[in-house]
């Protein structure tokens, strides 16, 4: 019987490592990127429950985007 505060013995289900997806600006002829997401580590743990809080604007949505493949990541 595995002791379920241990974190230690649990697989990943997911692991992100260094996630960073950015939208160009849409202004003509610049070159200036908006970042939505600048290098997120995060890892979930196979049974384990996850949220994602933060204001309006900080990345959860296009976190998960692009963990579902809706968005293509520019690094990780």
């Amino acid at each position: 019987m595995s002791d379920r505060g241990d974190r230690s013995d649990r697989r990943s289900l997911l692991e992100i490592r260094d996630l960073v997806v950015h939208y160009d600006d849409g202004a003509r002829g610049a070159e200036r990127r908006v970042g939505a997401v600048n290098g997120v580590d995060l890892g979930v743990a196979a049974g384990g429950i996850t949220a994602l809080v933060g204001p309006s604007g900080c990345g959860k949505t296009t976190l998960l985007r692009a963990v579902a493949g809706f968005e293509a990541p520019q690094e990780g």
